[in-house]
């Protein structure tokens, strides 16, 4: 099975970013590791206000690094 490390926002309604990625991916029949950079409540184009957060470059650095560190990111 092929193994996507998919770097992308989040959001929790709606679909956009991995939250719209992952469901086709994995109906390809691909594996898909999300690591989301932002995670907001709506996407960003709503009228209304959004809320959320962005995730700081250490904090994906960490994630990517854990997963190296168990020698996946090579699949």
């Amino acid at each position: 099975m092929k193994n996507i490390l998919s770097i992308q926002s989040h959001v929790v309604f709606g679909h956009a970013g991995n939250s719209a990625a992952e469901f086709p991916m994995r109906r390809m029949g691909v594996n898909v590791w999300p690591l989301i950079t932002v995670q907001f409540s709506i996407h960003t184009q709503y009228p209304e206000k959004w809320t959320g957060c962005v995730m700081s470059a250490e904090h994906i650095t960490e994630i990517v690094d854990g997963i190296a560190a168990i020698g996946k990111l090579a699949q």
